[in-house]
C-alpha cells in the first residue's frame, strides 16, 4: 500500500521482477552485503520491512530479528546481535548518541528531513545514508 499521503492509502501492485531489482540496487546504495547485520525493527506491515528483510536476504546479509521485549531495550538488542547496519527516523537518530551503538557501522536515515546537528553527530561515526520512502 502507499503511504496514503493523498487521503487514502491504494493497494499497489509490484512484479517479481520489480522488487528483485530493487532489492539489489537499495541493497548496493544502501551498502549492504555478506558482512551487514540488518537490525530488523519495522512493522511487518510498513514497506521499510521489505527492505530490512527481504533486501537484507538478496544481498546475503543476516537479518538480527528482536522480540517484542528485546526491542524495548533498543541499545541492548544492537549489541546482543552485533548488529552493524540499521534504518532508523531522524526522530529516533535524535534520541541517541552513536556512542551507544558499539556495532552499527551504516545507518540509513529516512522518513523525514534530518537536521544539520543530526547530521553532524551522526556522520563522524558511521556511513551515514540519507534515504526516503519510497512515494516520497
Amino acid at each position: 500500500y502507499t503511504s496514503g499521503t493523498t487521503g487514502k492509502p491504494k493497494g499497489v501492485m509490484i512484479s517479481h521482477r520489480s522488487l528483485a531489482t530493487s532489492s539489489i540496487a537499495h541493497g548496493n546504495a544502501f551498502l549492504m552485503d555478506v558482512n551487514s547485520r540488518v537490525i530488523q525493527l519495522a512493522s511487518y506491515a510498513f514497506d521499510l520491512a521489505v527492505l530490512e528483510n527481504l533486501t537484507s536476504l538478496v544481498m546475503g546479509a543476516c537479518v538480527c530479528i528482536p522480540s517484542d521485549t528485546q526491542k524495548q531495550d533498543f541499545v541492548g538488542s544492537v549489541a546482543a546481535f552485533q548488529a552493524n547496519w540499521a534504518f532508523f527516523t531522524p526522530a529516533v537518530a535524535r534520541v541517541f548518541d552513536p556512542s551507544d551503538f558499539k556495532t552499527l557501522r551504516t545507518l540509513v536515515v529516512g522518513g523525514e528531513a534530518i537536521t544539520k546537528k543530526e547530521l553532524s553527530t551522526w556522520r563522524s561515526t558511521v556511513n551515514l545514508i540519507l534515504a526516503y520512502g519510497p512515494t516520497e
